[in-house]
């Protein structure tokens, strides 16, 4: 949640690409960067592209980036998926 917390304030988020979901809210290059675990190298290279600018983002767009997390459209999205479930 604090990955999108930030984003919801137009912040991008770097972070390792465990198993716990950053992928589904963090799109490279776009609201943020993500690393293998454990690369370190990785993780700095990231943080110094930022610091330096050599990365630039655009953080009036980074919220629209995650809208599908929002309470509202998120269970909406959950309610549909458990009605076709039960549909069927």
């Amino acid at each position: 949640m604090t990955l999108l917390e930030a984003m919801s304030y137009g912040i991008p988020c770097i972070s390792s690409d465990c198993m716990s979901g950053p992928r589904d809210m963090i799109k490279p290059g776009l609201n943020g960067e993500l690393y293998t675990p454990g690369a370190i190298d990785d993780f700095v290279g990231h943080l110094n592209r930022v610091i330096s600018g050599e990365v630039k983002y655009q953080h009036d767009i980074i919220p629209g980036t995650i809208e599908r997390f929002y309470d509202v459209l998120y269970f909406k999205n959950f309610n549909n998926a458990i009605f076709s479930k039960l549909q069927k």
